[in-house]
């Protein structure tokens, strides 16, 4: 788990993908697992006092806060589909014609 108000930059990112054997391509998304979700109803005031975050450098990012991602991380999981299905549900801010709305929007 990353320190309380640790910023993570674009040599950690790039150590990540290193790491895992990964090259960035068009159109791919890159999740970062901080380990705070174990926080997460168990140590709220931690989890709502400060946490890590993206260094202004490596910024420019959307930013999708509060994904689930311990199974995968602890499975090690590296590549994986992320499906925008709020763009796909009825009535959804996407379909109505107000794509700027959804959260996943590049």
């Amino acid at each position: 788990m990353l320190a309380d108000n640790y910023e993570i930059t674009v040599a950690d990112l790039q150590q990540a993908l290193q790491r895992q054997s990964l090259t960035l391509q068009p159109g791919d998304a890159v999740i970062i697992h901080t380990g705070w979700g174990k926080l997460w109803a168990k140590d709220n005031g931690r989890y709502q006092k400060g946490n890590p975050g993206i260094d202004v450098a490596a910024n420019g990012i959307h930013l999708l806060e509060n994904l689930k991602l311990d199974e995968l991380a602890a499975k090690r999981v590296h590549e994986f589909a992320l499906r925008d299905a709020a763009a796909e549900a009825e009535g959804s801010d996407r379909l109505n014609g107000c794509a700027d709305r959804d959260p996943l929007n590049p």
